[in-house]
């Protein structure tokens, strides 16, 4: 009766919000390949001519008001026939995209209608419609409880950042809420940014991980967790092509309150969730973010696995084997692979727990060793006296005045400001003795855009790259670094 214009078909909501229906491109199997196959996405959303353009035009607009596909055809050409004929699959059945307008929670009711008869409801559907960002969970270490920045600078501008960093984090208002009865899983992935995210950015990017993981087949609960990270504007260099950070100290006082935050809020909290999910806490960083992650785990934060993502921390700190740079006259003692309160690299002992995600064409990592060769930072006030390469000693100073300063009270100001990083970052190199590793510039299809590269923007890629190119990661993240099995199979 469909076939022949016998009987309309229609939507409407029962209940609260509202939804765009679109066609799928994929009219004979309604498969999700438009998610992980950038063609099937260009059918959906972009066209060429040799394809039908009615499956980016939304169909309907379906609320608490009846809503009708279009019987017949618009009459304007066959690739915008938007009649609900021309989209049924050979076998009769109409596969739909639906995406939410407004927030709500009701039920989908299927509408029908013979010719010149009346509406007859048929079945329905539950569904509830909210922000991505109301789909997990955000806390923050900010000290406003929303996420900020820290505004870092001379010692007084960071100690005030730094006694303003809270013992544990909040919940920001937009942050959605896990009902203790709802249908996730307890596997658990916390997110951790990295350096100068501005507020937008450090939300965005949970937003992104949610959804990557959700597409992917997580069907645990997924948490962001802010930290105030400074934050400075960029510019090109003359004769650079790149760009810059203005203020170029903002990285080494944004370093030194990433371990605060590691050592208080984010400890706290990853203790917080594993006392409620025991061993199903598994914790996800990006760059900085590795230092507060690293840092989190030596003070006592319990994980099942720590996923350690492009981290810009100095790879002696965790292994002291690795090869060190010679393109450096070095000015300090070797503090990260001989971390004196206990010898030895000082993240030496949570190995056991990472599994690192490097790329050794990295560019921000490749810039990070030229924060490494200006050390100390004498623009900051710092400075190494006595320094005996000999004997790998030497007194670490701010403002050139005795005493000097110590470990361990005074490990994360040396880190950030004073001591050198004789390696490369971690994040740069597939170290041994972890728990696993993955080379993102060779691990995935072989010559396929999904492997990571020099470009700028491949540093955040799995970020800000399309799900089409960067599904395999966020495959990888769950099946090799967490051991969890997503619930969806690529089609």
């Amino acid at each position: 009766m469909i076939e022949d214009g016998e009987m309309e078909v229609g939507l409407k909501m029962r209940g609260g919000g509202s939804i765009g229906v679109h066609y799928a491109a994929d009219k004979e199997a309604g498969s999700e390949r438009y998610l992980f196959e950038q063609q099937e996405a260009e059918k959906q959303c972009n066209p060429p001519t040799s394809t039908p353009d009615r499956y980016k035009t939304r169909v309907i607009s379906v609320n608490n008001q009846e809503s009708w596909f279009p019987a017949e055809d618009s009459g304007a050409n066959s690739r915008s026939d938007q009649s609900l004929k021309a989209n049924l699959s050979s076998e009769g059945i109409l596969y739909l995209i639906f995406e939410g307008i407004t927030e709500g929670e009701g039920e989908i009711v299927l509408l029908l209608r013979p010719k010149n008869g009346s509406t007859v409801e048929g079945p329905s559907v539950p569904i509830k419609l909210l922000p991505v960002a109301k789909m997990f969970e955000h806390w923050t270490a900010s000290p406003t409880g929303e996420p900020s920045n820290s505004v870092v600078g001379d010692r007084d501008a960071m100690q005030a950042a730094i006694d303003a960093i809270p013992a544990n984090p909040s919940k920001t208002l937009d942050s959605g809420v896990y009902d203790p009865n709802g249908p996730e899983e307890d596997d658990v992935i916390v997110f951790v940014h990295g350096w100068r995210m501005n507020p937008w950015d450090q939300v965005s990017f949970g937003e992104t991980s949610f959804k990557r993981l959700w597409q992917t087949g997580f069907k645990g609960k997924f948490f962001n967790f802010s930290w105030p990270t400074g934050y400075t504007d960029k510019g090109n260099l003359p004769g650079d092509e790149w760009d810059f950070p203005l203020d170029f100290d903002n990285y080494a006082d944004s370093e030194e309150v990433a371990y605060h935050v590691g050592a208080g809020p984010l400890k706290a909290f990853l203790n917080h969730l594993n006392s409620q999910y025991p061993g199903k806490v598994r914790l996800m960083a990006h760059s900085m973010g590795g230092i507060v992650s690293s840092e989190a785990l030596r003070a006592g934060a319990q994980v099942h696995t720590y996923a350690a993502c492009q981290t810009a921390m100095v790879g002696h700190a965790y292994n002291e084997n690795l090869a060190p740079r010679t393109d450096v006259a070095w000015e300090t003692p070797e503090r990260y692979a001989d971390y004196p309160p206990q010898g030895g690299p000082i993240y030496g002992g949570i190995n056991g727990k990472i599994f690192n995600f490097y790329n050794n064409l990295d560019f921000a990592l490749d810039a990070w060793q030229t924060g490494q060769k200006w050390k100390p930072n004498d623009s900051e006030g710092y400075s190494c006296h006595a320094f005996d390469a000999a004997n790998n000693d030497g007194n670490f100073l701010y403002g050139g005045d005795y005493p000097p300063l110590q470990f361990p009270r005074d490990t994360y100001e040396i880190f950030a400001h004073a001591a050198e990083g004789r390696s490369l970052a971690i994040g740069a190199e597939g170290a041994g003795g972890m728990k696993g590793k993955f080379d993102l510039a060779n691990g995935f299809t072989p010559g396929s855009d999904s492997n990571f590269t020099a470009d700028p923007a491949d540093h955040s890629a799995q970020f800000r790259g399309t799900l089409m190119i960067r599904w395999e990661f966020w495959r990888a993240l769950q099946e090799k670094a967490f051991s969890i099995t997503p619930s969806k199979v690529r089609p």
